[in-house]
């Protein structure tokens, strides 16, 4: 990756703690930018993509001196210039990867896969496993030879508010749910499930398949 990447410009790696709060805050920055532009291009956002409290709690947490679990941020730059970022937590059990992003200009050459490699390399540096949390994305079956464990989310409810929102957001795939049971007792075809979300996935339950490197 870091070749190919290298036949546009001069590439550095670097691999910084939390010790640097400014390197860190401008990484931050830049990886909200790339966020905003993605969520545009693709129609996905979410509140925490605009909230200036979510990326301050972000900056504390990555510069906040933990002794048992220390911060890491990989940025990889072309010619000076920021192209991909990737955040990590490290402890005595694991590597985790919290977040990353890249600059969608230069997608042609895979920045994001280089920051990925270089948390890869420095979890087996450092013989430690890695943890790639939930998510169907490409580079974790590869990266951990489909080991793979199963997990689940829990959503906790704490009001009356919070419970009538809940069922709101979910009576789209009940009414779903009985139109296909319905139709499926009648003997008429079935609804295709890869036709139930807006971004043509499966519409699937909340068990997702989590990635982890031994």
């Amino acid at each position: 990756m870091e070749r190919r990447l290298a036949t546009i410009g001069k590439v550095r790696v670097e691999i910084i703690d939390g010790t640097d709060p400014e390197r860190i805050a401008e990484a931050v920055n830049a990886l909200f930018v790339w966020k905003r532009a993605w969520a545009a291009r693709v129609g996905k956002h979410g509140p925490w993509l605009y909230s200036e409290h979510y990326r301050n709690f972000l900056v504390s947490r990555l510069t906040t001196d933990d002794r048992s679990v220390k911060s890491h941020a990989i940025i990889v730059t072309v010619d000076d210039a920021m192209v991909a970022v990737l955040f990590m937590f490290t402890d005595a059990r694991a590597v985790n990867e919290i977040i990353s992003g890249f600059d969608p200009d230069f997608s042609k050459w895979a920045p994001g896969l280089l920051a990925i490699e270089s948390m890869v390399k420095w979890a087996f540096d450092h013989q430690s496993d890695l943890d790639c949390g939930p998510g169907s994305e490409a580079f974790k079956p590869y990266w951990s030879r489909n080991n793979l464990r199963s997990c689940c989310t829990a959503v906790s409810v704490n009001s009356a508010w919070g419970l009538a929102a809940l069922l709101l957001r979910r009576w789209p795939r009940n009414a779903v749910n009985s139109v296909r049971a319905l139709m499926g007792h009648s003997g008429a075809p079935q609804i295709d499930r890869s036709a139930q979300t807006k971004d043509g996935s499966a519409n699937s339950d909340l068990t997702e398949e989590e990635p982890t490197v031994n």
